[in-house]
């Protein structure tokens, strides 16, 4: 397919995220405003009077307050991002170093090279054991299918999946099997519901 042809068929995808970008810009703004908003009011409500109390609750105190600047920060990055790129996705962990919050910190982490290549490493594991456990399985369907076939030839009658050697259809059918013995006796027995 020609590049230019598969960029005809992405504009009725574009259209259809237009009002999602808008929507997202028109938040971002009012997140903007917000964050001016709060600077202005911790600008007015700062004193250089000491807090009194216990001096841990006033450590913890301003620990939490140097956190929400933190995430404050993050988030005005983010929103100003957003409008300015008309409403594009921006990511917590695309923001620099010095105005990254806790939430792009631990994106950072999280799909750091390491973590992905780990991430791609047992999700390949993982594919590869279940897929080595399907073949398997699937091995041994194949096989018992066609020994169930020789012996049907051979005694000239159908053998059932169940009367071969083990399988998955065979376990099926035999699951099945036990289904419908046991409801055809709760059927036939004079014994009723409990109520």
């Amino acid at each position: 397919m020609r590049p230019i042809h598969a960029l005809l068929l992405l504009a009725p995808v574009r259209a259809l995220f237009a009002p999602l970008a808008e929507a997202r810009a028109k938040l971002a703004a009012w997140s903007l405003e917000d964050a001016r908003l709060r600077r202005r009011v911790q600008r007015e409500t700062r004193t250089d009077e000491q807090l009194g109390g216990d001096v841990e609750a006033v450590a913890a105190f301003r620990r939490l307050q140097r956190e929400l600047g933190r995430v404050l920060d993050e988030e005005e990055y983010r929103a100003a991002r957003i409008v300015e790129r008309g409403g594009a996705v921006v990511r917590p962990a695309d923001a620099p170093p010095d105005v990254r919050g806790p939430l792009g910190d631990l994106e950072a982490a999280l799909v750091a090279p390491d973590a992905v290549a780990g991430f791609v490493q047992a999700a390949g594991d993982a594919v590869g054991g279940a897929r080595d456990v399907f073949v398997d399985g699937l091995r041994k369907v194949v096989a018992s299918e066609t020994t169930r076939t020789k012996q049907s030839e051979a005694f000239g009658a159908r053998l059932r999946p169940l009367d071969a050697p083990p399988s998955w259809l065979g376990d099926l059918e035999g699951f099945v099997d036990a289904i419908y013995r046991e409801e055809r006796a709760r059927v036939d027995s004079a014994t009723s519901r409990p109520a």
